[in-house]
């Protein structure tokens, strides 16, 4: 339809006057507008956290920096951990970046987060290593404490590309985090 083309009978409720709108176009607009009505950002924020891992159980810890796009929905994540060798299992070395998907609302001063990302591990057990990609996928909470420090909980698996040691991975940890 071109503009100016419209007939006298071609009113907003018309068929011929919403011929052209696809039920994408109206879902985009809604996420676009749900993104751009959420809270401002808080700023970036830092986690240290110690951490579960599995097979073979065994503690480690690391840190995190994330850094928000927009709002605080979606942010951008880089991380370090390490968990060191046990008895049967090889020690983790992992350096990621991951997409962070948090809700826009808070239940009970916690928000529910997704993350998905990929990075490089390297595992070692004796003499034995190996150095390649990982992928990664999880979920979590933060917990606000109060001010600008947050709780955080989470669970990753991890998916160990090349020839791992041991191939999957999987990781609870539970942190503090600091906004600023």
């Amino acid at each position: 339809m071109r503009l100016g083309s419209r007939k006298a009978g071609d009113g907003p409720r018309s068929p011929a006057w919403r011929r052209g709108r696809s039920g994408w176009s109206i879902l985009g607009q809604v996420l676009i507008f749900a993104v751009l009505a959420a809270r401002p950002t808080d700023g970036a924020g830092i986690t240290a956290f110690a951490q579960i891992a599995s097979p073979g159980i065994r503690s480690g810890s690391g840190f995190a920096f994330a850094v928000p796009l927009l709002t605080e929905i979606i942010s951008l994540e880089g991380e370090y951990a390490r968990s060191p060798e046990g008895d049967t299992s090889p020690s983790l070395t992992l350096a990621s970046g991951s997409l962070v998907l948090v809700a826009p609302f808070e239940l009970i001063r916690v928000r529910p987060y997704f993350v998905t990302g990929f990075g490089i591990f390297r595992q070692k057990k004796d003499f034995d290593t190996e150095t390649s990609m990982a992928t990664m996928e999880g979920f979590g909470l933060f917990l606000r404490l109060g001010g600008p420090l947050h709780g955080r909980f989470d669970y990753r698996i991890l998916q160990l590309q090349g020839t791992p040691l041991q191939e999957k991975q999987k990781r609870m940890y539970a942190g503090l985090t600091l906004r600023f």
